[in-house]
Parts: structure tokens; sequence; C-alpha cells
């Protein structure tokens, strides 16, 4: 949010999914044309700091019990599933609110150095514990692969959307590259 706010632009959507307490400090400077979808399980300080500007709830379905209570507790809320990460539960969000053509810009799958620096600037919460390796020239981790695997999955079960990637990291390579491949079938 605040990546985006700093350089003159402002989201039509912001959606988050984490519950740490330190997320809140990425909105500094809410946006009145900024539509906030934010799970239910963020930590109360983000709700509180979008509180007055358009908000509404979501619930991240995770494909075990707990499913099941939320439909008793909230029958008739948002349930998304999806992958493991904020970025991919946007696109399902997005995709279940009638959206079929997705312009992705931050979600490179990589490190801009050797690990300590995201493509898309500093990250406020901690160092992430696992180690960043070399994987197709791009440094990155086992759980930023994982991620980019997810991707393929949800571009796979949306037949009907485009996707566009914007960035040089490592999940526009593997996109273009597979890409290359079907396009030459």
């Amino acid at each position: 949010h605040e990546f985006m706010i700093t350089r003159g632009i402002v989201p039509a959507f912001h959606v988050d999914s984490d519950p740490r307490p330190h997320k809140a400090k990425h909105i500094r400077r809410p946006q009145a044309a900024t539509k906030y979808r934010l799970a239910s399980c963020v930590h109360p300080d983000l709700i509180d700091r979008v509180d007055g500007y358009d908000l509404a709830l979501w619930h991240a379905l995770s494909g075990d019990e707990n499913d099941d209570r939320l439909e008793e507790l909230d029958p008739d809320a948002w349930g998304v599933a999806g992958g493991s990460n904020v970025g991919l539960r946007a696109i399902v969000l997005m995709y279940m609110m009638g959206y079929r053509s997705f312009d992705i810009h931050g979600m490179d799958c990589s490190f801009r150095d050797d690990g300590r620096t995201q493509w898309a600037g500093a990250h406020a919460g901690r160092t992430k514990a696992t180690l960043p390796f070399l994987y197709g020239g791009f440094h990155t981790s086992a759980l930023m692969i994982d991620y980019a695997n997810e991707f393929f999955q949800t571009r796979a079960r949306m037949p009907d959307a485009t996707f566009t990637l914007r960035g040089h990291g490592l999940l526009e390579a593997m996109v273009a590259r597979q890409d290359l491949k079907e396009n030459a079938a």
C-alpha cells in the first residue's frame, strides 16, 4: 500500500490476510478511493487503521474443520480458498467478485539482492527464516518457489481470466518460459 502511495499510485483495492500486528504499518495513509478487503483473521490494528474507509471482511478458508465452523457462525460471509499468500488469495477474491483481467505487480517470488530485500521494497516483518538460494539466476527461497507453483495452479483453475505480470523477478521469468512453451506447441 505505502509502496504505491509514495509513488503517486492510489490502489483501487487493498487486500490483506496476515494476522500479524506489523501489517498495519504498511498502511500509513489510508485512501478514500481504495476499497479495503481484509480477511477476518487480520490483526485488529489493521482494521482500526482503515476504520471509516470502504472496508469489507471475508473469511480465509483453509480446508479444515474450521471452515465448517465459519459457515455455521457467518453463513452469508464470503469464504475464500486459494494459495498460501495474500497475492494468491487476492486473485481468488477478485475472481469471485467478477474480475477476469489481472495486471499483477510485485508478485516476483524472488529477492532483489542476496535475500535481504524483496523486489517491491523492504518488508516490515522479520527476516524470513528460510535461507535464500539461487534458482534460475534469481535469489529466492523454497517458500517463494512454492508460491510460484501455486500461482500456476491458480491460473489453471481460471481459464477465462487473463494475467499480465509486471516486474523482473522469478515468477515473471517462469511465466514467460511456460507461455513460450505453450505457444510453440
